[in-house]
């Protein structure tokens, strides 16, 4: 039996998320949402919690206990096969991301030559129904920004501060399609004015290059600029950040309950409507597949018609009439 087949599930557990992180870059969110997921996967077995905490320049996991009971690949599978039971009532989307940690685990037992057998092969992933993103128009948009502006206008103090701070926000989540995490953690630092970039640190701790409109570098400038973060001494709490745009959304007079992902999702839905490419579309949301950029042609139905009738050959009226002339004998 070799070293590896002699170490506890917790061990193995924990040599996955440190593989995970160090290896292939995941971010903390990604590895609590991975260590919950096999927590209560091998619950069972009596898996300890394994807990993650961001050190200064390390990633410490610490477990609550030292030992975990002896495990089987059929023990393994007895108890995953009772967890995919369990979680058959979750929504699709989630049921979905649990079996993919099953399957990544698996995955990564079998290339350290832990099982002999890659146990994830006999999980299927459920379909997860795409959903259509909620959006809102772009009245709804210069409507939400007016309504943030009046109000500065008549607040002084305090108040006007945070204001200008909420309108900030949602001029990044809208104008660079920002996710809200992305926006919280934004530094000065990570902000070139004169060239109306961002450099944004999104999922996995991939870098990339977002240009903004005007209006929100303005809006950045009328921000006290004292600390290390745009939005104070630390990352703006991201509860405060859905309370901010559920709050001027309601102010606004919108009639479904704003939230940030849904000014992301206005962004793509109208620079695809106006004609972006769906590949630097991609680049600019940071979606690491193009699947997951393609959700946001579910209403281009009616803009493409119009293009068609504009730069398609036979959807000029000349061009049909030739067309519908019959040529020469």
């Amino acid at each position: 039996m070799s070293a590896n087949r002699r170490l506890n599930l917790l061990a193995h557990v924990v040599n996955f998320l440190k593989n995970l992180h160090y290896v292939e870059g995941a971010s903390p969110l990604t590895l609590k949402a991975y260590a919950l997921d096999l927590y209560q996967a091998f619950h069972d077995l009596s898996l300890p919690r394994v807990h993650l905490s961001q050190g200064t320049n390390t990633f410490n996991i610490d477990a609550e206990h030292i030992e975990s009971p002896d495990w089987s690949e059929e023990l393994l599978m007895a108890s995953a096969k009772k967890a995919l039971n369990r979680w058959s009532t979750l929504s699709p989307a989630t049921r979905q991301r649990k079996c993919a940690t099953l399957k990544s685990f698996f995955g990564y037992l079998f290339r350290e030559e832990v099982t002999d057998r890659d146990l994830g092969s006999q999980i299927v992933l459920p379909k997860s129904q795409q959903k259509i993103p909620h959006f809102i128009s772009i009245d709804e948009i210069i409507s939400l920004v007016s309504s943030i502006d009046n109000d500065i206008e008549k607040n002084h103090g305090d108040k006007t501060a945070e204001i200008l701070k909420a309108r900030a926000l949602i001029l990044l989540l809208y104008g660079g399609g920002l996710r809200v995490s992305e926006a919280c953690n934004l530094r000065w630092a990570e902000i070139n004015p004169s060239q109306r970039t961002l450099l944004i640190k999104g999922k996995g701790g991939k870098e990339r290059q977002v240009v903004v409109p005007a209006v929100t570098i303005r809006s950045l400038d009328e921000l006290d600029r004292a600390q290390e973060y745009i939005f104070g001494e630390k990352p703006l709490n991201t509860r405060t950040a859905y309370s901010w745009v559920r709050e001027w959304g309601a102010k606004a007079g919108l009639i479904k309950p704003l939230h940030p992902h849904a000014l992301r999702h206005s962004f793509a839905t109208h620079l695809l409507a106006g004609g972006t490419d769906l590949r630097i579309l991609q680049e600019m949301l940071g979606h690491e597949s193009l699947t997951s950029t393609q959700k946001y042609t579910h209403l281009n139905m009616a803009n493409l018609s119009r293009t068609i009738e504009s730069h398609h050959p036979l959807g000029h009226k000349e061009s049909l009439a030739k067309a519908d002339k019959p040529g020469k004998p």
